[in-house]
């Protein structure tokens, strides 16, 4: 309950910081990719070759991560 409490807090925070966004490349715990969908509890990054990594909204109030362009991130 705790956990899914936190999730959806942080993706209200994500929400209305506009921290991310769908589009936006990412690194996060070495997975490169695109910010493909963000929900209230989790957003789906999709890698460059196709694989889905699903991380709690929480993770990214948590954890650093760097967002930017493409050719700034590699």
């Amino acid at each position: 309950m705790q956990s899914t409490l936190s999730n959806v807090i942080a993706g209200i925070q994500l929400a209305f910081t506009d921290s991310i966004r769908v589009g936006d490349v990412i690194v996060i715990e070495g997975n490169f990719g695109n910010v493909e969908e963000i929900t209230l509890s989790a957003v789906v990054v999709k890698s460059w070759d196709g694989r889905r990594f699903i991380y709690p909204s929480a993770h990214f109030v948590a954890t650093p991560s760097r967002t930017g362009p493409a050719w700034a991130l590699s």
